[in-house]
């Protein structure tokens, strides 16, 4: 019981850095990391967070626009098929002169 407690303290981070952290890895990775325990599936099974990733990834890093992807109509494994799929193919980008 007690190494539960400790284990699950390792784990008890503040919201904004688990959004930063999962900003910074691959987003098949943050998938994968929402499978080591019921504490990361939850944190990371949120919809809103997988909306700043797809905007944060696909939007604002190579400047598609985000009216591109209706989210309003989206559910939270259609988001992440279209953050990883676009992680894996990024669209080539332009060059300027």
């Amino acid at each position: 019981m007690a190494s539960d407690v400790a284990h699950h303290s390792e784990l008890d981070l503040p919201k904004e850095l688990w959004i930063e952290i999962v900003l910074e890895i691959a987003p098949r990775d943050a998938v994968a990391l929402s499978q080591v325990c019921q504490l990361l599936h939850d944190l990371l099974s949120d919809r809103d967070l997988w909306i700043k990733v797809l905007r944060a990834v696909v939007c604002q890093r190579d400047g598609i626009f985000s009216g591109t992807y209706p989210v309003a109509d989206m559910d939270l494994g259609q988001i992440q098929l279209h953050v990883d799929t676009y992680h894996l193919h990024p669209a080539p980008r332009l060059c300027r002169r």
